[in-house]
C-alpha cells in the first residue's frame, strides 16, 4: 500500500494551477459565508406560526351597501385625446 509522504505535497501543489487554486479558495470562502448567513438567518427570524393567531383578525361577512352605492355614483374622468 502506498504511504503518503511530505514530498508528495509539493507534487500536488504543482499539479494544481494557480488559477484553479484561487478559484477553489474563493468558492470555499463563499460556502463558509453562505452557511454562516443561513445559520444566522434561521436564528434571528422569529417563528411566525407561534403568534399568527393573535395578529390576524377574522374577516367579517357584512356587506357595506353605502360603499357600493358610492362606487356606483362615482364620476368617471376620461383623458382628453389631443
Amino acid at each position: 500500500m502506498y504511504r503518503f509522504q511530505f514530498r508528495d505535497v509539493h507534487f500536488i501543489k504543482t499539479m494544481i494551477s494557480k488559477n484553479t487554486r484561487d478559484l477553489l479558495i474563493i468558492v470555499l470562502i463563499a460556502v463558509i459565508f453562505w452557511t454562516a448567513f443561513e445559520v444566522y438567518h434561521a436564528h434571528v427570524n422569529p417563528n411566525i406560526e407561534s403568534n399568527y393567531k393573535s395578529n390576524i383578525a377574522p374577516i367579517t361577512s357584512d356587506l357595506n351597501v353605502d360603499t357600493i352605492e358610492g362606487l356606483k355614483q362615482r364620476i368617471r374622468v376620461e383623458k382628453i385625446k389631443e
